[in-house]
């Protein structure tokens, strides 16, 4: 889990250090490792730069994918399939604790 946190600040301090979103990112991360998102497919990169361009895009702060992977050149398509994957998770969470 270290590496992956590791990962995740490097990309968001590429983009505004200081952020102050370092611990939604965080909690974003475990709570995705721990729920079995992150599978072996993704590399630390592509898992780092889907997460930060998903809690950005959470928050309203309006920023372009092609910036958020000036950090690591990641696969396109693997960062789309990703954040359309925690995405979902995310709905289906909060469906379910709207529902409850």
């Amino acid at each position: 889990i270290q590496t992956g946190l590791v990962y995740c600040n490097l990309v968001l301090s590429s983009i505004a250090t200081n952020h102050p979103l370092r611990d939604r990112v965080e909690e974003c991360y475990i709570s995705l490792f721990r729920g079995h998102v992150f599978s072996n497919k993704y590399s630390y990169e592509t898992r780092a730069t889907a997460l930060v361009y998903y809690v950005l895009k959470e928050n309203g702060i309006p920023i372009k994918l092609r910036e958020v992977r000036k950090e690591f050149e990641c696969d396109m398509r693997k960062v789309n399939r990703l954040t359309r994957a925690i995405a979902t998770l995310a709905y289906m969470l909060e469906t379910i604790q709207f529902l409850c």
